[in-house]
């Protein structure tokens, strides 16, 4: 069954999305599908900055917008008629300015790395390594890859198929239409905020298949209610309701605000990339315990820099903490809007008080 017991007949995953179906087809374990996701994700955080754009052309017009853009590749063909780029910031917004300047589709994010590019070779062989005590086994479901030339024909999910899941562009459409050539009817996207809906149905109606239901599990704009909505749509089509377990949904406890004028610097070489040269932050590493996975509480500031003892496994609680105040820029006004006394209202949460612990554990 597929989500709260939804029947699934086979599964496709984009880029990283290829880890979840893997381990929904039954050929990794949940905890060879979080090795994957935890080795990947901390390599790409070494490449810096990156961009991303989805533009509106197909596969075949890509050359004609970017012969004279060496670095800029094709990282996802969403299908007929959109594809998404990668490669370095100035290139990528030059490819899209192109397209736009057509009247299509041109949409750039930034991002932690050029995934599906050149980019990333140095990070293949360490991945491998990583990836080496993996032991899958044959998906119990079909598994249309995004990866292999024939989307029906998947290796072995080990080391190189994550290597190849990370190196090659992802062709989405690929393995959508070989679902719909082999009588998948009904598709449904399984995430936060529907992304891929209208790609699937364009690569559909391209193969001649304009009465499939593509759909989603969620929207961000569609409230609590959101998902049993989707749930109905596909009972609605004939597809068998499941059986609905009884819960509830908890919240999130509030988070503490530390009371206190922040130090007005940069954010230094240390943080991430996402956060260097932010001002008004500090970025200091507090490693999980050892033994129990919780962050130690602290009231106290935590200072800009702190060492980070050996403990096991790489998960850590990366913290921006705000400093007391500089002497040397004591006049300086303080931030607009803070509360009396300084630092951030509280929202919602105790006043000053400390840290709610956190849990975690190593990566398998």
């Amino acid at each position: 069954c597929g989500p709260n017991g939804a029947p699934r007949a086979a599964v496709i995953g984009p880029s990283m999305g290829e880890v979840p179906a893997a381990v929904v087809s039954g050929a990794l374990t949940p905890a060879g599908g979080m090795r994957v996701i935890a080795r990947r994700a901390e390599l790409l955080a070494r490449l810096g900055p990156g961009a991303m754009s989805v533009l509106g052309i197909g596969e075949d017009d890509f050359g004609a917008f970017a012969a004279d853009l060496s670095n800029v590749h094709i990282a996802v063909v969403s299908g007929p008629h959109q594809i998404v780029v990668t490669g370095p910031e100035e290139e990528v917004a030059a490819v899209a300015a192109r397209v736009a300047a057509e009247g299509r589709l041109a949409r750039t994010l930034t991002t932690e790395g050029a995934g599906h590019s050149p980019a990333v070779d140095p990070l293949l062989p360490p991945l491998a390594e990583a990836l080496a005590e993996l032991r899958p086994v044959r998906p119990s479901i079909p598994f249309y890859s995004t990866v292999v030339d024939d989307p029906r024909a998947v290796p072995a999910l080990s080391a190189p198929y994550w290597t190849a899941n990370l190196r090659r562009p992802v062709h989405l459409a690929r393995a959508v239409a070989a679902a719909a050539d082999d009588g998948h009817r009904f598709f449904l996207e399984i995430s936060p905020h529907p992304m891929l809906v209208r790609s699937v149905r364009a690569t559909l109606e391209a193969r001649g298949v304009p009465d499939a239901l593509v759909t989603g599990t969620l929207r961000r704009d569609g409230g609590a209610s959101s998902f049993a909505r989707q749930l109905a749509t596909l009972y609605a089509h004939g597809l068998p309701a499941p059986p609905l377990a009884r819960g509830v949904v908890l919240g999130l406890p509030p988070a503490p605000w530390p009371r206190g004028r922040p130090r007005y610097h940069k954010a230094g070489s240390d943080a991430p990339p996402a956060l260097r040269g932010l001002r008004g932050l500090t970025w200091a590493e507090m490693p999980l315990s050892a033994a129990t996975g919780d962050a130690a509480p602290a009231r106290q500031p935590l200072p800009a820099s702190v060492p980070a003892p050996a403990v096991p496994g790489p998960v850590h609680l990366f913290a921006a903490a705000a400093e007391g105040v500089d002497p040397a820029r004591a006049a300086e006004p303080p931030v607009e809007g803070a509360a009396p006394g300084g630092g951030h209202p509280p929202a919602g949460g105790p006043a000053g008080g400390a840290p709610l612990p956190l849990r975690g554990a190593a990566a398998p």
